[in-house]
């Protein structure tokens, strides 16, 4: 706390796992007019080491005898891991299954900033307020295999 009248504040976080343990099978079936057309069995392991950031910063105030309300707030949050995908597909008619294996990196990246800005003003016997709010949000997704 600054002052009566304003505050400001800011937070970190960060967090590393050694081993996600992840893993799982799908299987996913193509149908073209109540036919099958081709299958795929996707086998998963996310083994990977996993981390995960995030921040935070405030601020909370009034400004001056206008009573100028502000209020602010900066948000962002990452996370990296990877992980491993076997794919083997089966198409109807063909003898022989297609098998890929990928490993991916993944990267995400979030942010958000919020804002409100209101005034009071002292009119005749009352107060005339006015004001607005903003916001705005990122995301980004990277990948890589």
């Amino acid at each position: 706390m600054l002052n009566e009248n304003n505050d400001f504040g800011a937070s970190f976080s960060y967090n590393r796992l050694a081993r996600n343990d992840g893993s799982g099978t799908q299987i996913f079936h193509t149908m073209q007019n109540e036919t099958l057309k081709e299958s795929s069995v996707v086998d998963f392991q996310d083994p990977g080491q996993s981390t995960t950031y995030s921040g935070n910063t405030y601020y909370v105030g009034k400004i001056g005898p206008l009573q100028i309300d502000w209020n602010t707030d900066y948000y962002w949050y990452g996370k990296k891991d990877w992980m491993n995908v076997h794919e083997t597909m089966y198409t109807t008619g063909q003898t022989a299954a297609t098998t890929s294996d990928v490993t991916s990196n993944r990267n995400a990246r979030n942010s958000m900033i919020a804002s409100k800005l209101a005034m009071n003003l002292p009119l005749f016997k009352g107060t005339l307020s006015f004001g607005g709010e903003y916001s705005i949000v990122n995301r980004r997704m990277k990948y890589l295999s």
